[in-house]
């Protein structure tokens, strides 16, 4: 069953498939990005954040996305989804960052950016 990812207003914006890479799609349908352990890495293999308990963080520690079990209010309707694209061959990861401290804190960047910044 795929996890749906709500940005900071409760309206959901990507998923995770339950595919063996974990991987992330936007709501269009591109696979941009994909969970390894608790890591979240950009299509190119550049470590973009964390995915912890329901919960992404971005590099910095700042909460960018929730499921909806892990959200703080009612959330929206999911519209349907695109079908999904091909994906693209995907880049072997690069290295991780050392975790930070994650906040309770909301991050500034919008979840399609933040997302979509290591994306074919």
């Amino acid at each position: 069953m795929e996890t749906n990812i709500y940005d900071v207003h409760n309206s959901p914006r990507i998923y995770i498939a339950p595919d063996s890479d974990q991987t992330i799609y936007t709501w269009d349908g591109h696979a941009v990005a994909c969970i390894a352990d608790e890591n979240i890495f950009g299509w190119h293999g550049r470590h973009i954040g964390w995915y912890v308990a329901g919960i992404m963080y971005d590099i910095h520690g700042y909460r960018i996305g929730f499921t909806s079990a892990t959200c703080q209010a009612d959330t929206f309707a999911e519209p349907v989804k695109y079908t999904k694209f091909t994906k693209f061959d995907r880049f072997k990861p690069k290295g991780e960052f050392r975790r930070p401290v994650l906040s309770q804190l909301h991050s500034n960047q919008d979840i399609d950016a933040f997302i979509r910044q290591d994306a074919p």
